[in-house]
């Protein structure tokens, strides 16, 4: 499979009390799934400035509301880096001005055969399903009800090619959703919506996934 070189993803988390542990590990799960960083504080411990980290695109920060806004205001002037900040897990979605971004559900490649990368295409460096589309920081802070929270989804196991992409159906609730495994190269993940309506598998796995930021 051909190499990426990728923003990476750093999340830094307080260890708090009287929060929605079910939701709190649900976010972790995710960004596990993502290969990300974990950094856990301590009550009193000063929130690190990560800018020097090599290759960090996203600080997720998981911390009181008071901590996250000081966070925030380090983190407003760096335009290379995206913050993001739950505010006690489940009270709030708070980010800087520079953060674009969707809404979800990170999908391990553990459960699907492994596949050669075509020449024509890159593999997506954070397979996914895509609940909410790009958006700005102010849009993002009204799904601070859904992060971490289970979401059941089907994902067939069986790879489907489009005209821009190599795909997987997903189903929720009988929806039609799609994690996408390669996409042409010039071409967004966008495209493969519309690509995948009506293209479903015959076999399903019936999985738990957890909405995040991302």
């Amino acid at each position: 499979m051909t190499s990426t070189i990728y923003k990476k993803f750093v999340v830094v988390v307080r260890k708090l009390e009287n929060i929605d542990w079910k939701r709190y590990y649900g976010i972790l799960t995710s960004y596990t799934i993502m290969k990300a960083t974990i950094i856990t504080l301590a009550e009193h411990d000063l929130f690190p400035l990560l800018c020097a980290m090599p290759n960090v695109g996203t600080v997720v920060h998981i911390d009181t509301e008071e901590n996250i806004r000081s966070a925030l205001s380090m983190y407003s002037d760096f335009n290379s880096i995206r913050y993001i900040g739950y505010v006690n897990v489940t009270e709030g979605i708070l980010t800087n001005i520079q953060c674009i971004a969707y809404v979800g559900i990170p999908i391990s490649m553990n459960y699907v055969e492994d596949i050669t990368t075509p020449s024509m295409m890159r593999n997506i460096v954070y397979p996914n399903i895509t609940l909410e589309p790009l958006q700005g920081g102010d849009q993002l802070a009204c799904y601070y009800k859904l992060v971490g929270k289970p979401v059941d989804f089907k994902l067939c196991d069986t790879i489907i090619e489009t005209s821009n992409s190599l795909s997987y159906s997903v189903l929720i609730n009988d929806k039609e959703y799609s994690v996408t495994r390669c996409i042409a190269f010039g071409k967004s993940p966008v495209v493969v919506k519309k690509e995948m309506v009506g293209k479903r598998g015959e076999t399903y796995l019936n999985l738990v996934g957890y909405p995040i930021i991302m």
